[in-house]
């Protein structure tokens, strides 16, 4: 099992979605948005493995793994969640 998995609300999504497909954000932005999108274990989600965003977006899956991390961490810190 993945560990730091994430779930997508609809507006999170969104407003990942729209990072993506505006091309207007750092590379790096736009691929740690893709990354999110594909790792999403929600209903809507792709539910990709660490190895999968590798193959599609030459990245290691440390880096998937870390984006998860960070995101997870900065969601919790809006939230208050522990």
């Amino acid at each position: 099992m993945k560990q730091y998995t994430i779930e997508l609300s609809k507006g999170q999504r969104e407003e990942l979605e729209k990072r993506v497909r505006s091309g207007k954000a750092t590379a790096r932005s736009i691929q740690h948005a893709q990354i999110l999108l594909k790792s999403d274990e929600g209903s809507d989600g792709s539910k990709w493995s660490d190895e999968h965003p590798e193959e599609a977006f030459g990245v290691s899956a440390s880096t998937s793994y870390r984006v998860r991390k960070q995101f997870l961490k900065q969601a919790s810190s809006f939230t208050g969640s522990p």
